[in-house]
């Protein structure tokens, strides 16, 4: 199953990115890079993606599970910091299992 066909997960959209003047506010998915994992404030894992051709905007979302599992949040920290520097698109559509 793809990650972003993975009922337990609701993934984030980075639908909008840091506020200046010259900052565009939508990049798809296949322009965005991750490029840090987070833990939230409030627990939920934060990513950080950026444009892929080095532009200054940042884009910044929470990933949440539909029931709270710490085990599963740290299978997802882990699978998602193996993944940084490749597109939320290309990360979205690979095959994903909690059970590894």
């Amino acid at each position: 199953m793809m990650l972003k066909d993975n009922p337990e997960i609701k993934l984030p959209q980075f639908l909008g990115g840091s506020y200046s003047s010259l900052d565009r506010l939508y990049l798809p998915h296949n322009k965005l890079v991750l490029s840090e994992v987070k833990l939230s404030n409030s627990g939920d894992l934060e990513l950080i993606a950026k444009p892929d051709n080095g532009g200054p905007e940042q884009w910044t979302d929470r990933l949440k599970l539909k029931k709270d599992d710490e085990h599963k949040k740290k299978f997802l920290w882990d699978w998602f910091n193996e993944r940084i520097g490749k597109t939320i698109d290309s990360i979205y559509r690979s095959e994903f299992n909690f059970e590894k």
